[in-house]
């Protein structure tokens, strides 16, 4: 088992654009880990430097903390799934999977247990005798990921491997992903712009926004404790509201009181600043807070409630989402598990917000939510 290190990694192309700018991360030994980000921000980029079909312009690539920097692809013993499968379609599944073994001149008696446990491994052992055109989207993953598995890579890289699935297969991949890869005991780099994919499979995720990562950590502090507003804004649904401070922040991260529409008072459990700025009385700040963390309700609670009036109701089967605007004339989303008795399309009503589930973030950051950079 191995671990992975990437240590200053930069990647800049020809008219000086850096793809990747400065990155650093460390894979233990069989984890899986995520790199996050839209279109652009480098996670392609920065799994074909680790797998070696880029040259970084600077920089280290380290397994076991060994430089592997300048090693050529053969060279490394990547496992790598690309999103278009890249299975040969005149060959048999039996034998795509045992490509990699031929090539490495293994035995017939190993290349044949090696092929028949990786297709047991994914539950495909059924199949070895047919054609890729003969399996579904879904079993020709699987068949991807056992190819990239039946040597024993070092680091197993996924690109991507399940944006040409429909939404409902995602689903089952995205876990049949999971128990192989835990299984194998693989070191793996998962590279998707779904958040929802990301979270719910990775042991570490690391959000990558302009060549950069934006933050780094388990699935649940991404989520529940966002370091700035663009990681609020890029992982599921946020809202953000404009404020001004009522008492400064006590301490680093520390809670505070907050106006909304100049004269609503919350009480906030948690401030992010970004190390260029300070919370002082008086300052404006972004208020954040997720839908799911907000209710509604006819009446008031002190210091955790913003006057609101209901715009409309969207019944969702699961939950009831709940667009309504504030007194500042700003537009929110919060949503509830059911209808709440009592309030509709056009009445007044109250956002109520627990301190533990509000953070407020420079206001410098709105510009670059709203420029979506």
């Amino acid at each position: 088992m191995v671990n992975l290190s990437v240590r200053d990694l930069i990647k800049e192309f020809p008219g000086g654009v850096r793809a990747v700018n400065g990155i650093n991360f460390t894979v233990p030994a069989g984890k899986l880990f995520t790199l996050l980000g839209p279109s652009g921000c480098g996670k392609t980029t920065t799994l074909r430097l680790v797998a070696g079909l880029e040259s970084p312009t600077s920089g280290q690539i380290l397994f076991n903390n060994e430089d592997y920097t300048s090693f050529p692809p053969h060279g490394r013993n990547i496992g790598m799934v690309f999103q278009s499968y890249a299975l040969f379609p005149h060959m048999s599944v039996f034998e795509n999977v045992a490509y990699g073994l031929r090539v490495r001149n293994a035995s017939k008696d190993d290349l044949g247990r090696k092929v028949g446990e990786v297709l047991e491994l994914v539950g495909l052992a059924h199949t070895a005798d047919r054609r890729p055109s003969q399996l579904s989207g879904g079993q020709q993953q699987r068949i991807a990921l056992a190819r990239a598995l039946v040597y024993d890579p070092s680091i197993l890289l996924l690109d991507e491997p399940l944006s040409n699935l429909d939404a409902k297969l995602r689903v089952q991949m995205r876990d049949e992903i999971r128990r192989i890869q835990k299984a194998a005991g693989a070191t793996t780099v998962y590279v998707t712009h779904d958040q929802e994919e990301a979270l719910s499979i990775s042991d570490i995720v690391a959000v990558l926004h302009s060549g950069k990562i934006s933050q780094m950590g388990h699935p649940y502090e991404i989520y529940e404790k966002p370091t700035s507003a663009i990681v609020a804004d890029f992982i599921g649904q946020a809202n953000f509201v404009d404020c001004s401070l009522r008492t400064a922040v006590s301490g680093n991260d520390g809670s505070c009181t907050i106006a909304v529409g100049g004269e609503h008072i919350l009480d906030v459990g948690r401030s992010v600043s970004d190390g260029n700025s300070a919370f002082a009385v008086g300052d404006m700040a972004l208020l954040f807070f997720r839908p799911e963390k907000a209710s509604i309700s006819t009446e008031a609670v002190p210091q955790r409630n913003i006057p609101c009036t209901v715009l409309q109701i969207l019944y969702l089967g699961e939950s009831v989402r709940y667009m309504v605007e504030l007194v500042s004339g700003e537009t929110v989303c919060v949503s509830a598990n059911r209808r709440i008795e009592g309030i509709g399309e056009g009445d007044t009503a109250f956002v109520i917000l627990d301190p533990v589930d509000c953070t407020i973030f420079p206001f410098e950051q709105k510009a670059l939510i709203e420029g979506g950079n």
